[in-house]
């Protein structure tokens, strides 16, 4: 397969809720983590299919120490994308270019 990123990519787990939102019959929640990740996607290793097209809301839990250490709390990007490629391993979302970034007060 040829290589078409555009950017740097990185081998990280990071802890991820997915939420389903088109089509809209197949609203569900799902925890994942990345396998690897760039500014413009994230490949999730899982036996969890989605068609290619799937719209879809993720929460990426960065679970920095440091910034823990310092505030008592983790964070959160919330962020939007789609399912770009389907595999057998897992599948690939591009993320749309808004996000925010917010505290998640720790449990």
């Amino acid at each position: 397969m040829n290589e078409m990123r555009n950017c740097p990519r990185y081998h990280l787990s990071i802890p991820t809720r997915l939420l389903i939102t088109e089509p809209r019959e197949r609203r569900e929640i799902v925890e994942l983590k990345t396998k690897d990740i760039c500014s413009e996607g994230a490949f999730f290793d899982t036996c969890y299919k989605l068609p290619v097209g799937t719209r879809v809301e993720m929460d990426l839990i960065l679970n920095i120490e440091k910034l823990v250490q310092i505030s008592g709390m983790n964070s959160c990007v919330k962020l939007m994308g789609e399912v770009l490629r389907q595999q057998s391993d897992g599948f690939a979302v591009r993320f749309e270019r808004n996000y925010e970034i917010i505290p998640l007060r720790n449990a």
